[in-house]
């Protein structure tokens, strides 16, 4: 049996077309060219389905508490 990868920080990836790694996305219409059936639309997802792990991720937003500065923390 084989053995799942452990993947961080992907538990909001959707299982969509567009990020599978058998798929590309094609520029003119927004859908996608699979490796295994074709032309298919990007929101749909296929029992082939495995995670493209290099695709370019948007960064974590982080938020600052700024409650705990006051005026004097940014005077010289």
């Amino acid at each position: 049996m084989k053995k799942e990868k452990k993947i961080d920080n992907f538990d909001e990836i959707v299982r969509l077309c567009r990020t599978c790694e058998k798929a590309s996305v094609l520029k003119v219409t927004g859908d996608c060219l699979c490796r295994k059936y074709g032309v298919v639309k990007n929101d749909y997802v296929c029992r082939k389905y495995k995670l493209n792990e290099f695709l370019p991720r948007p960064p974590i937003k982080r938020i600052m508490d700024t409650t705990q500065f006051n005026i004097n923390d940014f005077q010289v």
